[in-house]
């Protein structure tokens, strides 16, 4: 498949740096079964260890231990992140929301977090108080505040997989006292806390294994987001006319074109290239439906109905079993949701979900869709069902869509704005490559979500059975 036209830096650099990390394939030297798995031999063990795990109290394991800084802090960047109890996970520290320490603020060199810095979540919801995190260098500097207790042991990797893993979890909430919303795990209590460890060769052995499954993810993780980058860097281009498909076997400039057998056929420059696109308003090719509002006791039986988080952060949608509502002969015919179609969403909290659409693969029979949600549906065939997926999607689409929202307790779009959306129309034959090109990068991202979802469950069967 050939393309005409540059790729921007971005792109260029997405597809370089996802070459660049490509890894072979890990091979885990892993652990075996243990004959007489018992209250301190765990079921999974390296064979050169014997023996039982010794029984000790955290605070006779426990080097040192102190809590962080109460520093003011917001989300204004600057260079001092503040690492707190939201960035703490499951043995791994979040970056997704951070904030920073206010400037001016007088910090403690003893808060900067060095690499292998090991810390414990004091206070949060009982549910999730006790999570234990160690630091990787996921940032060049950081602090870490007072909602956060640095805890030092002989290993800290290991205690990092040892307070994760199910048996540490369980011993964790034991502990946790406080109300659904509010919890706390005192000082006092924790280092009461009893932990089967082994000797330190083992401790080492058992983290270095379970690091290079952390290690897998991570690639993973890696390549995921670089092969996103790059569909969203391509996607920008090929909506914006920037980067343009050709037909099969044309060169992309030279005034003879080979063709798949090798030979060449002298063409003009119109012959190489897919017509100019059209612009239409959505309006002008198709119309748009609100969905349908009942009475909530009209719900939990009768027909299937679409409803909103049905679509919320999906990309197309098929049978499946959705939840039921009371409708008539009349309002299934009104309200049908039928192959091609293109459900948005017309209400929504966040700005973002706002306008979001899915495209319809396939018929679905006797079901009606939500109020909360705006029906699509093309009048002119001059949209193909793989192609709306994308364009709808699409950084200018989504741009121009956003433009036209209005903001009260929710955001908002109706059917007229939607109607004035502009909408790039190719060729047919340029949509289905448009599409086949983008659907094979999302293929790609699925293979390597799932090989992240395969190391990560193995991972949890790991800390389930290595531990006692």
């Amino acid at each position: 498949m050939s393309l005409r036209g540059g790729t921007t830096k971005q792109t260029h650099e997405a597809t370089k740096n996802h070459q660049a990390n490509r890894k072979p394939k890990t091979t885990f030297m892993n652990p075996t079964p243990t004959t007489n798995p018992s209250k301190h031999i765990p079921k999974l063990r390296f064979k050169e260890f014997e023996g039982e795990w010794e029984s000790k109290r955290f605070g006779h394991l426990l080097k040192s231990s102190r809590l962080g800084g109460n520093y003011a802090n917001n989300e204004t960047p600057n260079e001092n992140p503040l690492i707190k109890m939201g960035n703490l996970g499951r043995g791994n520290i979040s970056l997704d929301k951070i904030q920073y320490v206010e400037e001016g603020e007088s910090l403690n060199d003893k808060d900067l977090i060095q690499f292998g810095d090991l810390f414990f979540n004091t206070r949060n919801t009982l549910d999730l108080v006790g999570k234990v995190s160690i630091w990787r260098n996921e940032l060049p500097r950081a602090f870490y505040n007072s909602n956060l207790m640095y805890i030092k042991f002989e290993n800290n990797f290991f205690m990092n997989y040892r307070l994760n893993s199910f048996q540490g979890i369980k011993g964790l909430r034991r502990l946790a006292t406080g109300t659904t919303s509010v919890a706390a795990i005192y000082t006092k209590d924790l280092l009461k806390l009893k932990l089967t460890v082994p000797t330190l060769p083992e401790q080492q052995k058992i983290a270095t294994f379970l690091s290079s499954v952390d290690k897998k993810i991570q690639q993973l993780t890696k390549k995921e987001a670089l092969l996103e980058q790059y569909k969203k860097g391509v996607m920008q281009q090929l909506f914006s006319g920037k980067l343009r498909f050709k037909p099969d076997g044309f060169t992309e400039t030279h005034s003879k074109a080979s063709l798949r057998d090798g030979t060449t056929k002298q063409t003009d420059a119109n012959q190489t290239k897919y017509p100019n696109w059209e612009e239409k308003r959505l309006g002008e090719i198709g119309f748009l439906k609100n969905g349908l509002n009942k009475d909530k006791k009209e719900f939990g039986y009768g027909s299937p109905f679409v409803n909103l988080m049905d679509v919320f952060g999906k990309s197309e949608i098929q049978n499946k079993s959705f939840d039921l509502v009371n409708s008539t002969d009349k309002e299934k015919e009104s309200y049908s949701v039928l192959k091609g179609d293109v459900l948005f969403i017309r209400s929504s909290v966040k700005r973002t979900g706002v306008g979001e659409a899915v495209v319809v693969r396939e018929d679905l029979l006797n079901t009606v869709y939500s109020g909360f949600l705006i029906r699509y549906r093309d009048q002119t065939n001059n949209l193909i069902l793989e192609y709306k997926k994308y364009c709808f999607s699409s950084q200018s689409f989504r741009k121009e869509l956003l433009s036209y929202a209005t903001s009260s307790a929710n955001t908002n779009i109706n059917q007229e704005s939607l109607n004035k959306l502009k909408v790039n129309i190719p060729c047919l034959e340029e949509q289905q490559k448009i599409a086949s090109f983008l659907s094979s990068i999302d293929t790609k991202i699925e293979a390597v979500n799932t090989q992240i979802s395969q190391t990560q469950s193995f991972k949890k069967g790991l800390l389930q059975q290595m531990f006692v």
